[in-house]
């Protein structure tokens, strides 16, 4: 029933086994919670999916921060078998995880899977923008890793070279793509499909895609902490969730009938447990053949800033300069007008002079000289109701 706190899927067997097995060698093995779940009872057999979870406590990116690394990680692994994993600063607040190879390959397998139905092929060319790259890198055949840290014509000119069959990326850099391949001579290349991904994909941003590149758009929603989440295909209402690897909870937010916190446990990452993650998304829930189903999710638009001359440019180029701010731990930019920007920091008291200096430096490489920047420092900067936190934002009119 909406209005009641939901699972995205029907709860099943293999879900209940894998969360009560991630929990007692949680308990057992990680020290952050060991300490969550002291008084924790959870004897009783006949609990079902939705009695168990709501007897665990719901955690936020604040209390992993808090804890240090070595607390969240599962003492039962070796330090020396793990990965250690950085989400990507997106949130405004970038951390880090570990990860073993066994997850790796198992989270690889569920992006390949959503791949899959979005209509790739392993022989198809595969154009990835991603942060996770400098430049453009080729790793085997036909999988291509473009940075979207570099210029849009950058970026253009990788999309001309490599001619990709599917095209996948943030959407803020594929909406500047094709905004850049608009109008381009005749007989361009033209993908079988492009997949949105890290943002919410609005529908005018959608229109664009598909007539700039003449081809349908599928939405991917995943997390750093959790892999690949859900996905939609073009023309299609309802999203596709992963439920035996992300076991979603819709919890019902005030700011709307039908909309729902968005609340993740990885049943799969056991070396550095996530449970009842509260995502600070959130999902629009609609009721389709008699059953919730999730039909949009909200709360991940980025905005991208205008320069003087028009231009603009993607946030991702600017979380990653702060991001190598030693001593910022958080940090939100609000353009008001062209040249004018609101700038809170989170940063101690003893560094501010420092960290003011490294902003105004980054921001003017960026955005240019003679920006008006006010700047003022926050103890703490927090999200504004349920929506998820947004370190960029352009309050300026497009044209």
């Amino acid at each position: 029933m909406l209005g009641s706190s939901l699972l995205t899927s029907s709860a099943s067997r293999i879900q209940r086994k894998k969360l009560l097995r991630l929990i007692a060698d949680a308990k057992a093995n990680v020290p952050m919670y060991r300490h969550l779940y002291a008084d924790l009872e959870l004897a009783d057999p006949d609990l079902t999916l939705l009695e168990i979870l709501s007897r665990l406590p719901v955690i936020s990116k604040e209390d992993l921060m808090s804890a240090p690394l070595d607390e969240r990680r599962n003492h039962r692994y070796s330090h020396a078998a793990l990965l250690e994993e950085s989400t990507t600063g997106s949130s405004g607040q970038p951390f880090t995880l570990y990860v073993d190879q066994r997850y790796t390959r198992a989270r690889n397998l569920r992006f390949l899977r959503g791949l899959l139905s979005s209509g790739f092929r392993p022989w198809h060319r595969l154009m990835l923008l991603t942060d996770r790259h400098a430049g453009s890198t080729r790793v085997g055949r036909n999988r291509y890793y473009v940075s979207v840290e570099q210029s849009t014509t950058s970026i253009v000119d990788a999309y001309r070279r490599i001619r990709p069959h599917v095209l996948y990326g943030f959407l803020t850099p594929l909406r500047l793509l094709a905004e850049c391949l608009t109008g381009i001579e005749e007989g361009a290349h033209r993908p079988r499909v492009v997949i949105s991904t890290a943002e919410m994909l609005d529908p005018h941003t959608r229109q664009l895609i598909e007539d700039t590149f003449g081809c349908p758009v599928s939405d991917f929603y995943g997390l750093t902490e959790m892999g690949l989440v859900a996905w939609r295909h073009p023309g299609v209402e309802r999203y596709i969730m992963s439920p035996n690897s992300v076991l979603t909870e819709l919890i019902p937010d005030a700011s709307g009938k039908g909309r729902y916190k968005m609340v993740m446990t990885n049943l799969d990452l056991l070396a550095s447990p996530i449970v009842r993650f509260d995502s600070g998304d959130l999902a629009s829930v609609r009721n389709i053949d008699n059953k919730p189903v999730v039909v949009a999710i909200e709360g991940r638009c980025i905005d991208t800033i205008i320069r003087r001359d028009g231009k603009e440019i993607s946030p991702y180029r600017i979380t990653d300069a702060f991001r190598d701010i030693s001593g910022l731990r958080r940090f939100k930019i609000t353009q008001h007008e062209i040249t004018h920007f609101l700038v809170e920091l989170e940063v101690g008291d003893q560094l501010r002079e420092q960290v003011t200096r490294e902003t105004r430096a980054i921001l003017e490489e960026l955005l240019g000289a003679d920006l008006q920047l006010d700047i003022q420092f926050r103890s703490k900067l927090i999200s504004e109701g349920s929506r998820k936190f947004r370190p960029v934002e352009s309050l300026v009119a497009r044209r």
